[in-house]
């Protein structure tokens, strides 16, 4: 396959990855709620948890695959920082400082929780400064920028990555099936891992997977994500992980490959530069409009939680849209910057 036109679908495979992620933050529903017997609920919690919770390693194993797809040398190694200062750790200080302000606002003017950013009403300078990695659970200001300070690190290991998964495929495997065995993802760096073996030893295989292979990695996916919606896969359950977001990585390929309707081609080519944009803004106020949704809509009855969650995911995704296309018009030099000089690029 010729290298211009994978690259065309693995900004398409982004897209409707990046559209997962924006699901998943629409999830109107609490663990603890009695109404999670529904049918609405049910649908809710499908398509923004079980069936989605792929999206996040998928990005991780394509990073891993752009990563190594070419010849790793210490010359490429500076390369791809350099590269990465600008497409990563710029756009990352940039949306955690805009989400910091943000947070400031919400917490002086909508009563969110300080969660120790302020102490008798002055702000503290120690917590801002590790807000910009850990501000509350593990996630940054910029909360869906987890994925994004993660790969940066990853990056930063990637020699030893490469050693891992490049050298001889015999240690890659054994990498993978020793953090199976452990159940752990090491913080999605072992799915890094699998992008890395991909590009070395099976550049072509989700590329080339023909019609029947393909459509059983699709019922495979659906069908565990339906499994888990009732059973939690506590025991070894980065192997499901493991083996969804493969199936799934493989279903979604086909099926962008099988697109042919003109109408739907273009609407994609549309939304495909503003992947990044989408991505970055629509976690500033995902918890407000979620909320906004919820008291319009309520959650008492299965209609009510899915016009929340519709309503919540056309309008996380709609608006960031329409932001990103009136910057593009108006100051097309800042967005470039927020968006990490990318250009037509997805991600």
């Amino acid at each position: 396959m010729a290298k211009r036109n994978q690259y065309l679908i693995i900004d398409n495979i982004k897209l409707f990855l990046l559209l997962g992620v924006v699901s998943i933050h629409c999830n109107v529903l609490t663990s603890d709620a009695v109404y999670l017997t529904s049918l609405g609920a049910n649908a809710v919690i499908f398509f923004s948890s079980t069936l989605t919770r792929t999206c996040v390693p998928a990005f991780f194993i394509i990073s891993g695959f752009l990563f190594y797809q070419n010849k790793f040398s210490f010359q490429s190694y500076k390369d791809k920082l350099y590269r990465r200062f600008y497409t990563l750790f710029i756009p990352y200080m940039l949306w955690n400082l805009i989400s910091l302000i943000l947070q400031i606002l919400k917490i002086k003017y909508l009563g969110f929780p300080d969660h120790g950013l302020f102490e008798d009403g002055s702000i503290q300078w120690i917590k801002v400064f590790e807000g910009f990695y850990n501000y509350v659970d593990g996630y940054p200001f910029a909360f869906a920028f987890w994925f994004i300070r993660n790969l940066m690190i990853f990056i930063l290991l990637s020699p030893v990555a490469y050693l891992i998964s490049c050298k001889k495929i015999s240690i890659g495997l054994i990498f993978i099936f020793i953090c199976l065995a452990l159940n752990t993802t090491l913080w999605g760096f072992s799915f890094f891992i699998i992008g890395g073996i991909i590009a070395r030893y099976f550049k072509n295989i989700i590329f080339k997977m023909s019609i029947y292979p393909s459509i059983a990695c699709g019922i495979l996916w659906i069908t565990v994500a339906i499994i888990n919606i009732r059973f939690q896969f506590d025991y070894l359950s980065s192997t499901y992980l493991f083996i969804e977001s493969i199936s799934s990585l493989i279903f979604i390929t086909y099926m962008i490959k099988s697109i042919k309707g003109r109408a739907i081609k273009s609407i994609i080519e549309k939304f495909v530069p503003a992947t990044f944009f989408i991505y970055s803004f629509h976690q500033l106020y995902c918890s407000v409009t979620r909320n906004f949704y919820i008291k319009i809509f309520g959650l008492d009855t299965s209609s009510g939680i899915i016009m929340a969650y519709l309503s919540s995911l056309i309008t996380l995704i709609g608006l960031s849209y329409l932001i990103w296309i009136t910057l593009k018009r108006t100051c097309p030099s800042v967005l470039n910057i927020l968006c990490g000089n990318r250009g037509n690029s997805s991600f």
